[in-house]
């Protein structure tokens, strides 16, 4: 029986946590009873169970490098009249005077069930479980695909604030801003288009900017690279990136307040205030509400961003968890731009010339997005373990815009246009998608798991059902009569009378989901999860301007894994899933593309050290399709992009990562990733996107400092004209605690202030962000 099922009843604190050598050491200073348990308990791979009562308003006694569990505790609890014992993998605390902790004896209790839900307690660069995979909660090494989990300790000391930086610290992972403030991220040489919260699909624009994404309200971010089928509706071969929501866990009132200054005229404050809401902490909530303003390298553009997020956790019982919450996010952007740079001028030279700063738009342009969610997930435990989970979301995307494109005279020539001499030469086309472009997106998932035993050996059985609901609005207007422009002067067009708007989207998404895996033991060592989703889609009404009538049925995506456990370190893996992707690319004749399909197969070999505190993969992967879309050109009698079918796509590649805590001073994020990409003529594809990247992120800490810093390296990319070479960058950071209360964080990005293309492709460029700061002071109350 789980100690999760054995111990519940309200007044008890029972965390699980992490396990301890006998040999390690352990420092205590300037912590309440509470919170030292806590962190030895973090520290350990066994829970702790004492009365609240007992250690409530208690001062804990400092203690330096105590070796051992036993001792440490011994010491801890001088003078408290408390003494512990270590039983059945469990810590136990008591009064002395109390021969025996029955459970009849243990009064009120409650769980606080922390370590396998949040991240921002830890302190660690690593994770013990995850679901991202399968729903599953498994650790990393019994986990059959590549997995990276980038923690809060992670994103806080990189400075990891908005999505698209994830890119600087997540192995195998980049993005581009193919026309100025557009991100498409990349995996194994394919776009990523599976983006969940809390493991729900959620609708990612791909216009707008990749800002509107801010992580200042999620614990962590979940990555599983290769094909998810399984869970995400479509078999989609690059990755799957789920944002896990910060949640409202504690008991007692625990907040902060910080401010920011920075780079390029940055100033952002943020606070976040949680607490019980009831006297027994069964309800508790959460608030968390940030404002920033911020300019950017690029001359004129600048940026307002308000943040607002709030969530109630309440136990119905003693086996039922309620949460609701909604969030706001809103980004302003005023003089944006959706346009790339040229790579050579009129006369054939390079334009590495041109400043990084050089801006190419107009004065009433700007980007006005706005996201709007709410949503309620309920989770109950019924006999023997069993888990029913159901989540329900609604999101409301909202992005206003008037923008220009800025090319040659004939479309398409951007490259030739410009006269290096006199600025002269470019043309702006000006567009609007206004007053009313919106997504509405419902999603609800429910899940059932049941753990059960055969044959001595433990499995497990999974089932649920998906459905997504995705309308799309957009009403639009385009001037041809685009005047010229000079880049020298900041010559630039006029808004002009817009006139009509007529309707540029106006469609529905449809995607339904039934899907079911087991974790069968074999042995104790040999395991295998086996599953399949049933997936059905349609779309309907207007995309782009053209009428739209898509829908498949009961797609079958079938899933294998794989896992034997060579010892407590070691384990090999496999897995095995089909990819069926639906994409609404259309050809030069404006014929739409048919879904891409393939087979994604990965091997590979994990290990865990130090009680999984430091995890390791190292996976080799190959991915087979068809009917991939490339850039072909434009659409017949419009400016729009054509695509064209390519058969007998392979990607196949290798990944290596290192995560976790090498002791108790150092931490470490290291990543390798490499693919090659080909058509079944052996020629190279999505060439813009590096195939090689190498990042190395490591922090020192002792006391009330840490510093550390890291290194991103990638290898060349290139597209027609265009090409960056190999660059490396690099990062330092560092954090000192003045108080107990009271922080402050340095972070220089881009050290060496290396310039260098972070956008290539033949028809332009985008220049990557120079050396910049950021500091923060924080106050914790």
């Amino acid at each position: 029986m789980s100690i999760k099922k054995s111990f519940i009843a309200p007044g008890l604190a029972l965390l699980l946590l992490t396990n301890l050598h006998a040999t390690d050491t352990f420092t205590i200073k300037n912590k309440t009873l509470k919170e030292a348990i806590e962190i030895i308990s973090k520290k350990a791979d066994i829970p702790y169970i004492v009365n609240s009562k007992l250690i409530e308003d208690k001062k804990a006694k400092n203690i330096e490098n105590v070796k051992g569990l036993k001792e440490t505790l011994k010491k801890l609890l001088e003078g408290t009249n408390l003494s512990s014992t270590i039983e059945n993998d469990t810590i136990f605390i008591k009064e002395k005077n109390t021969t025996k902790l029955e459970k009849s004896s243990l009064g009120e209790v409650n769980i606080v069930e922390n370590i396998y839900n949040t991240t921002e307690t830890s302190n660690s660069y690593t994770i013990t479980n995850m679901n991202s995979a399968t729903k599953m909660n498994l650790s990393i090494k019994d986990t059959p695909q590549s997995i990276s989990v980038l923690t809060n300790e992670q994103l806080n000391d990189i400075g990891v604030e908005y999505l698209e930086d994830i890119t600087d610290i997540a192995t195998g992972i980049s993005y581009d801003k193919n026309n100025g403030s557009t991100p498409t991220f990349y995996s194994r040489g394919f776009e990523i288009k599976n983006f969940q919260v809390n493991g729900i699909n959620r609708y990612m624009p791909n216009r707008g900017t990749a800002k509107a994404q801010d992580l200042s309200i999620y614990d962590r971010v979940e990555i599983v690279r290769g094909a998810t089928g399984l869970l995400s509706g479509t078999g989609e071969p690059s990755a799957t990136i789920n944002l896990v929501r910060k949640k409202a866990y504690s008991k007692e009132f625990n907040s902060s307040i910080s401010l920011e200054t920075g780079s390029w005229d940055k100033y952002k404050t943020q606070i976040d205030l949680m607490s019980k809401l009831n006297d027994k902490g069964t309800i508790r909530g959460r608030l968390i509400a940030s404002y920033e303003e911020e300019n950017s390298f690029i001359d004129e553009i600048e940026e307002e961003k308000k943040v607002l997020f709030g969530t109630i956790e309440a136990d119905l019982s003693d086996k039922t968890l309620l949460t609701l919450g909604s969030s706001y996010v809103n980004t302003r952007v005023d003089n944006s731009i959706r346009s790339l740079l040229p790579v050579t001028f009129s006369d054939g030279s390079k334009t590495t010339s041109l400043d990084r700063s050089t801006w190419l738009g107009s004065d009433w342009t700007y980007k006005d997005s706005t996201e709007k969610s709410q949503f309620i997930e309920l989770e109950h435990y019924l006999k023997n373990d069993i888990k029913v989970h159901a989540t329900y979301t609604h999101t409301n995307f909202s992005l206003p815009e008037k923008n220009t494109l800025v090319n040659g005279a004939i479309w398409g020539t951007l490259n030739q246009a410009l006269n290096k001499n006199t600025g002269a030469g470019l043309v702006n086309f000006v567009q609007a998608y206004y007053p009313k472009r919106e997504t509405k997106t419902d999603s609800f998932d429910i899940y059932t798991s049941v753990p059960f035993e055969l044959f001595n050996l433990e499995h497990e059985f999974l089932m649920g059902y998906s459905i997504s609901k995705t309308k799309n609005y957009t009403e639009y207007a385009w001037n041809y009569d685009s005047p010229d422009i000079n880049t020298y002067n900041n010559s630039r067009a006029e808004e002009p009378n817009w006139g009509d708007f007529d309707t540029f989207d106006d469609s529905k998404v449809t995607q339904t989901g039934l899907y079911a895996a087991s974790k069968l033991s074999l042995s104790d060592d040999l395991k295998v999860i086996l599953g399949a989703r049933l997936a059905n889609y349609k779309e309907e009404g207007i995309l782009r301007r053209n009428e739209i009538d898509l829908e498949y049925k009961n797609e079958i995506i079938p899933y294998a894994g794989i896992i034997y456990n060579i010892n407590d370190i070691y384990s090999l893996y496999g897995s095995y899933t089909e990819i069926f992707q639906v994409q609404n690319l259309r050809n030069q004749e404006a014929k739409l593309l048919e879904p891409v399909e393939g087979v994604n197969y990965e091997i590979g070999a994990k290990a865990s050290f130090l009680n999984n505190k430091l995890n390791t993969t190292l996976s080799l992967f190959r991915i087979e399709q068809d009917n991939i879309g490339q850039v072909d050109g434009v659409i017949q009698g419009t400016g729009e992009r054509a695509y064209k079918a390519v058969e007998g796509s392979t990607s196949k590649g290798v990944e290596f990562e290192v995560a976790g805590d090498l002791t108790d001073s150092i931490q470490l994020l290291l990543g390798y990733s490499y693919f090659k990409l080909e058509d079944a003529q052996n020629n190279k594809m999505n060439t813009s996107n590096p195939n090689k990247q190498f990042k190395l992120n490591a922090k020192y800490y002792k006391d009330k400092f840490s510093i550390g810093g890291g290194v991103n390296w990638k290898s060349a990319a290139f597209e027609g004209d265009a090409r960056q070479e190999a660059y490396l960058l690099a990062n330092l950071f560092g954090e000192y605690n003045f108080t107990k209360s009271l922080s402050g964080q340095l972070n220089i990005n881009n050290l060496f202030d290396k310039k260098y293309y972070s956008s290539v492709h033949s028809f332009g460029v985008n220049y990557g962000e120079p050396r910049s700061f950021n500091f923060k002071l924080k106050y914790t109350f």
